[in-house]
């Protein structure tokens, strides 16, 4: 879906690292950015696509690298409401 590559590229502008999948800790920013790559394959369900992309949201939101309010505001359109 075409919202992922629009909040994949934003996302991964914000957390400005090189991507690696190292999950210690799991919420570092190297590991959110191989989970945001990750979104693009063809072979993850949409339902695993939603939640990673929830977690990486939360992770970015406890860290203070985006916050809920302007998340809500930014991709109500990409969602439409869905």
């Amino acid at each position: 879906m075409e919202f992922y590559n629009e909040l994949r590229q934003r996302y991964l502008e914000t957390l400005d690292t090189k991507a690696e999948n190292d999950p210690d800790p799991p919420t570092s920013r190297h590991h959110l950015s191989w989970m945001l790559n990750e979104l693009e394959s063809d072979t993850m369900s949409e339902t695993k696509k939603h939640r990673w992309l929830g977690y990486i949201q939360g992770c970015m939101v406890s860290q203070n690298l985006i916050n809920v309010e302007d998340e809500r505001n930014s991709t109500r359109g990409l969602f439409n409401g869905k």
